[in-house]
């Protein structure tokens, strides 16, 4: 960028210099084009660093949608994507209401815990093999919430909304799978062994690797999945 830079000022300069008025023109348009090329190098280094086209169009004086039409062939190549299916939804609709019912700051994946049991299913029945019923695990979650004052009590902060939907979304493409379903966002409430999930199944003395196994398919896949779980990225406190 810094040769162009300088390819930039070197014909600005010859244009200013230029006697005459043809030869200032044809500068000019040269200069036109090496401006266009820096503009959207520029553009691409933006994007590529997380600005979006507001942040372009507001430095370039335009409006967004002719940021978009101009640069839209500069944007960064988006990685896999899910779709989130029916079921999964309403497990995060009834994990939400979850959260809400007891005031907390934030959804946690011990309310994804508990809105799995409430809609039943091959999920739910991994964990009530490992005796986590609904009763036992509303019960335990209260108690837990009850002891808040104590830091350890639902582990680290809870990743919220995003952060269980960023989770589950890895553990689907990690799978080789486009539909983001309820085995992948039990599996992402799971995944952190300092999250609330884990916590409340370890009160109940039920067997996380278990139940990973089931979700699995067969115990050693889920082992191996459970090495390999990726990270919670989102630590923040998205409101519930």
């Amino acid at each position: 960028m810094a040769t162009r830079g300088e390819r930039i000022c070197r014909l600005a300069q010859e244009a200013s210099d230029a006697d005459d008025p043809l030869s200032a023109l044809e500068t000019l348009a040269e200069l036109r084009h090496e401006v266009e090329l820096f503009s959207r190098e520029q553009v691409k280094s933006g994007l590529a660093a997380g600005r979006s086209y507001g942040d372009v169009a507001r430095a370039l004086g335009i409006t967004r949608q002719a940021a978009h039409r101009r640069f839209r062939d500069l944007a960064p190549a988006r990685g896999p994507r899910v779709t989130v299916t029916e079921q999964s939804r309403r497990v995060l609709w009834l994990a939400r209401e979850e959260a809400l019912a007891t005031q907390a700051a934030a959804l946690g994946s011990e309310h994804v815990l508990i809105a799995v049991l409430r809609s039943g299913g091959d999920e739910a029945q991994a964990l009530v093999i490992e005796g986590a019923t609904l009763e036992r695990v509303r019960a335990c979650t209260r108690e837990l919430t009850a002891a808040r004052e104590r830091p350890s009590a639902l582990g680290r902060p809870q990743p919220g909304l995003r952060g269980v939907l960023r989770e589950a979304a890895q553990w689907a493409i990690a799978r080789g799978e486009r539909p983001l379903d309820v085995d992948a966002l039990l599996l992402a409430a799971l995944a952190d062994p300092e999250g609330g999930a884990c916590r409340v199944l370890a009160a109940l003395g039920a067997d996380v690797a278990a139940v990973r196994g089931r979700l699995a398919g067969k115990p050693d896949r889920g082992a191996a999945l459970a090495r390999s779980a990726p990270v919670t990225t989102g630590r923040g406190s998205d409101a519930a």
